[in-house]
């Protein structure tokens, strides 16, 4: 889940799968990349999960409309929203 959807400076994305921790002990990575609308990669994360909100900045982005595709694991989510 991904709130607000319209934005001028952050947006937190929600985990609400369970994150599993692997044999060393260390939470799972996830990867989060920002697309434009016609399909350019413009920003990417990898972070460690470590609760379930995270936190986005997204100032240096002009305004427009972008999706966040987020792969955790084996699991993939897409979420859209707006930068004004």
């Amino acid at each position: 889940m991904l709130y607000p959807s319209i934005t001028e400076n952050s947006f937190v994305a929600t985990i609400t799968d369970n994150i599993s921790v692997n044999q060393s002990g260390n939470r799972n990575c996830g990867n989060f990349k920002i697309y434009n609308m016609i399909g350019e990669e413009i920003k990417q994360f990898e972070v460690k999960i470590v609760n379930s909100l995270l936190l986005f900045d997204v100032n240096s982005l002009h305004p427009g409309m972008y999706y966040l595709v987020v792969n955790i694991g084996k699991n993939k989510y897409y979420s859209r929203f707006v930068k004004i």
